[in-house]
């Protein structure tokens, strides 16, 4: 791939409008682009629909719930946090406790509630789509 951004056969090229010596390689996946630069940068770009984020601060004990219209990633920012969660398709019951830079998928229908945290502690809550007020549904299996 020269400057003006065409490919070559190995599916590499330079990034446009960047000297010819940072090479890429992009996904056959067209709805996610993963460009790798030699360089120790990483961009990605990625055709998804909008997340919602959030930051609790000092999050106390949650109630049991669930969502079914959209996935959860906690993510720690500092502290702990301590999970119980329920998957009924398959009747398991289990706890995770996460530490700064530990993240927990929580997949739409899965039940789950914080049971304990740090005094201190920062929670990301990240939900795909974005959260609805209006899709949390009480549980009342943990």
């Amino acid at each position: 791939m020269g400057p003006s951004g065409e490919k070559n056969d190995q599916g590499f090229g330079n990034v446009p409008g960047e000297k010819s010596n940072q090479r890429w390689k992009a996904t056959a996946n067209p709805y996610f682009f993963l460009f790798i630069k030699s360089h120790v940068r990483l961009t990605v770009y990625i055709d998804y629909q909008p997340l919602g984020v959030a930051i609790a601060l000092d999050i106390k004990p949650t109630i049991a719930h669930y969502h079914k219209g959209f996935d959860e990633i906690y993510f720690v920012l500092d502290g702990e946090v301590m999970l119980e969660l329920y998957d009924p398709q398959e009747n398991k019951i289990w706890t995770e406790h996460l530490g700064a830079n530990d993240l927990c998928l929580i997949t739409k229908g899965s039940h789950h509630k914080i049971t304990g945290a740090t005094q201190s502690n920062r929670l990301c809550v990240i939900s795909a789509p974005p959260f609805h007020i209006d899709d949390e549904h009480l549980s009342d299996c943990i």
